[in-house]
């Protein structure tokens, strides 16, 4: 019984250090793409619905520049050998729709200050 708890914490510890050291790696790979905040170019409440979409920091996403797509962030955040599983795009795709963002055309290769001024 010991043997099984030791294992399963063991298992834990481990499956935690791998959840922060990528998500570690994930913010350095955003403060090298994007290291100086720019000017604000989109509401408060659409920045913080990005930092929440793709697990930023709090206060990241105005380093942000609004010529920036929704892909182009996505892949910034995950190198080309990594399994996508396009999760942060969904949940930001799902926040668009709440909003009532225009249907029509690939929400995510349009720059987020035109859906952030469009939706």
């Amino acid at each position: 019984m010991a043997l099984a708890a030791l294992y399963a914490l063991g298992l834990a510890v481990c499956t935690a250090a791998i959840w922060a050291w990528c998500a570690g790696a994930r913010q350095r790979r955003f403060d090298r793409a994007f290291p100086l905040p720019v000017a604000p170019w989109a509401p408060r409440p659409f920045v913080e619905s990005v930092e929440r979409a793709y697990r930023l920091r709090a206060g990241s996403g105005w380093r942000l520049p609004g010529d920036v797509t929704p892909m182009a962030l996505y892949l910034t955040l995950y190198p080309s050998h990594c399994i996508y599983d396009m999760g942060e795009n969904e949940r930001f795709l799902r926040f668009l729709r709440a909003r009532g963002a225009p249907t029509p055309g690939d929400l995510l290769t349009t720059p987020l200050k035109e859906l952030a001024h469009g939706a």
